[in-house]
């Protein structure tokens, strides 16, 4: 896609009720402006007119292509800091890791330069499909 077709995308993603197709390898993408709290918008995504729940539990192409990932700490704040008052042969023998971090997949994009990075980094062909006007 060009910069051109991006800056229409994000222009019609500002409006609510105004969906965006895209072909991305294959998959039709269908991207809306939804609400998602009291007064909170977010990027809300379709994939071939499903959103299924079993992209979150199993590792797939669709989650790695489409949905946001985030990484979380195991441990709290709190037990971070009690670890780390442990040596390294302690920690190393409780096989303690502070910093030990799981991926976590949301349903939705809050960011729209983070959606497009990730989807240019993570699939090959994005097309805009549909009426190319706003």
């Amino acid at each position: 896609m060009t910069d051109a077709e991006w800056d229409l995308v994000k222009k019609r993603l500002g409006v609510q009720y105004r969906p965006v197709n895209l072909l991305i390898d294959g998959y039709h993408v269908t991207l809306e402006l939804t609400r998602i709290g009291a007064y909170k918008l977010a990027i809300t995504f379709f994939i071939d007119g499903h959103f299924k729940g079993i992209w979150f539990s199993q590792d797939c192409e669709e989650r790695r292509r489409f949905f946001p990932m985030t990484l979380r700490n195991v441990y709290d704040l709190k037990a971070r800091a009690a670890f780390r008052r442990f040596s390294k042969s302690t920690r190393a023998i409780m096989k303690i890791d502070p910093d030990q971090k799981y991926p976590t997949y949301g349903f939705c994009w809050t960011s729209f330069a983070r959606m497009k990075r990730h989807f240019i980094k993570s699939n090959k062909s994005i097309e805009l499909t549909g009426e190319p006007e706003l």
